[in-house]
């Protein structure tokens, strides 16, 4: 009888050893399974994420910008292309980016507000499907990306497309124009010096001329708030000759020298 059972739990023993080993061989298989979609998911984001940039960069240069959106209208959220500057398409819905990867959407998000005519930034957005094998089944994921695009608008459509650089000299200008109290033209992308107010001119070259004179003799400049005249502060220079050119400059623009910083300058005549 001792040695019928102990066979017996023998033969119990190998069952629960071949339940074990089944049910790892199972995880075993599903953690592959998981590592291998993981790792095709981080390659698909990949690709998706190196078409993204390419994009980015024909929608950056000028010429292939024009081919690709010019007369689009901004409101509809219709598919576009994406050509280069021959005029031969790069990207669009249905494109195959790499195997498992294509292109589902393509298309410029409505503004919020939109001013007519409109200068500015505009989102493009691009959804890419990714196809995955899973359980015997092909399953699929989106994943979106968000690109930049500067254009002019009117009457709700891009008439052109602007570079970077241009979009930050007219940002300048509007500043300065806005500063100095003139109308700046969106259209021509001027400034109407003819409006300039007088006061408002003189403070802002009083401004500029500080700034501009402490950066030179290697002072920290302070701008001012709320209307407020900046202040520079010097401390680089030999006492004598600091005091006297800062004196002198200070003077010049009305205000008053006061432990070594220039204050209460006048900025109305």
């Amino acid at each position: 009888m001792k040695k019928l059972n102990q066979k017996g739990m023998s033969l119990v023993g190998v069952l629960v050893a071949m339940a074990i080993m089944g049910g790892l061989s199972v995880a075993a298989l599903k953690l592959m399974e998981l590592l291998n979609k993981s790792n095709k998911n981080a390659i698909h984001n990949l690709d998706i994420t190196s078409a993204a940039e390419e994009m980015k960069v024909l929608l950056a240069n000028i010429d292939s910008c024009n081919e690709s959106l010019k007369g689009y209208n901004v409101v509809s959220e219709a598919e576009f292309k994406i050509k280069n500057k021959a005029g031969e398409d790069k990207y669009h819905a249905g494109k195959q980016i790499s195997p498992g990867v294509s292109i589902s959407k393509l298309y410029i998000q409505r503004p919020s507000t939109l001013t007519d005519p409109y200068r500015g930034a505009l989102n493009v957005v691009v959804i890419a499907k990714k196809k995955f094998a899973e359980h015997g089944k092909v399953k699929g994921a989106s994943a979106k990306r968000v690109l930049k695009v500067i254009a002019t608008v009117k009457g709700g459509v891009i008439d052109n497309c602007l570079s970077y650089e241009t979009e930050a000299i007219e940002s300048s200008v509007k500043r300065s124009c806005k500063s100095t109290g003139g109308i700046f033209d969106l259209i021509n992308g001027e400034c109407d010096y003819t409006k300039i107010d007088e006061g408002k001119f003189k403070d802002a070259i009083k401004m500029t001329s500080l700034e501009q004179m402490c950066s030179y003799f290697q002072g920290t400049y302070t701008a001012g708030v709320n209307g407020n005249p900046g202040s520079c502060y010097m401390s680089n220079l030999p006492p004598n000759f600091k005091n006297a050119v800062l004196l002198d400059v200070c003077t010049s623009l009305g205000g008053n020298l006061v432990g070594g910083k220039c204050l209460n300058i006048k900025t109305k005549d």
